[in-house]
């Protein structure tokens, strides 16, 4: 990142906040701005109940789990080398 670089949300440049985070080559958002949708996203989530739940069910859902449908996962014994 270079000097000129700067928040894509509120316009600061990189040395006036903590942290800079580069979505792409071009469009950069700071830590501050980060912060910011992550408490509306927070806020939205508590006022909204529906929103609430799905995310828990995703979050279920990507976790580990030994209740699975069909068994324990289980694993695939490496096959042995033939050398």
């Amino acid at each position: 990142m270079t000097d000129k670089t700067y928040c894509n949300g509120c316009g600061k440049f990189h040395a006036e906040v903590e942290a800079m985070i580069a979505m792409t080559d071009s469009i950069f958002v700071c830590n501050e701005c980060v912060g910011l949708l992550h408490n509306i996203a927070q806020k939205k989530e508590r006022e909204d109940p529906v929103r609430a739940r799905r995310r828990e069910i995703k979050l279920e859902e990507t976790q580990p789990n030994s209740r699975r449908p069909f068994g324990p996962a289980r694993r695939r014994k490496p096959s042995p080398r033939l050398d």
